[in-house]
């Protein structure tokens, strides 16, 4: 199976939540750190994907633990 990268707006959509709340996500001194948060992968000088499957397989977790996404996180 093909692992396709996805952009910054897919992600979001996705999740339902804002930019903002993804680069919330992943900044370690951030409200709403999430150290199982996928990492992005840089794909260019200014360009990041997020790989798929690992934002399949995070929902899953998320769904499986009834965790939820974080309270707040928008």
């Amino acid at each position: 199976m093909l692992n396709r990268m996805v952009d910054i707006k897919y992600v979001c959509e996705k999740f339902s939540i804002s930019r903002s709340s993804v680069y919330e996500m992943l900044n370690e001194d951030g409200k709403y750190f999430d150290e199982n948060f996928p990492r992005p992968v840089p794909v260019g000088k200014r360009s990041k994907r997020w790989a798929e499957s690992e934002l399949n397989a995070y929902l899953e977790k998320l769904l499986s633990n009834g965790d939820g996404m974080k309270e707040g996180a928008q």
